[in-house]
């Protein structure tokens, strides 16, 4: 299971910046990137590249998941996706978590 909680969530929420960054020295939590947590005793049931693929609308505001990999989430493809392909408009700003 995903928590997805960026620092403007936090404040609205009420949620002390110091609580998750407790939880995860704790090994409670688990830090994927800014933002996005996922709990230490998870195990996934999906395929680790659809888990992958889910990531990406949440950590991309206004993105759309494109090419390769709506085809193949679609299964209308036989090839295989190496990375997941993202469409974002001329004015958005580049996304700040890893390897993207």
């Amino acid at each position: 299971m995903f928590l997805f909680l960026p620092q403007e969530k936090q404040k609205k929420q009420g949620i002390p910046r110091y609580s998750l960054a407790y939880l995860v020295k704790k090994d409670t939590l688990e830090r994927i990137y800014s933002g996005a947590y996922r709990f230490s005793q998870y195990e996934s049931e999906v395929e680790f590249q659809w888990e992958n693929l889910a990531l990406v609308p949440v950590s991309v505001p206004d993105g759309v998941i494109c090419l390769i990999s709506a085809l193949c989430y679609h299964d209308l493809t036989d090839q295989i996706m190496r990375e997941a392909w993202i469409a974002v408009s001329h004015e958005s700003y580049a996304p700040r978590r890893p390897n993207t």
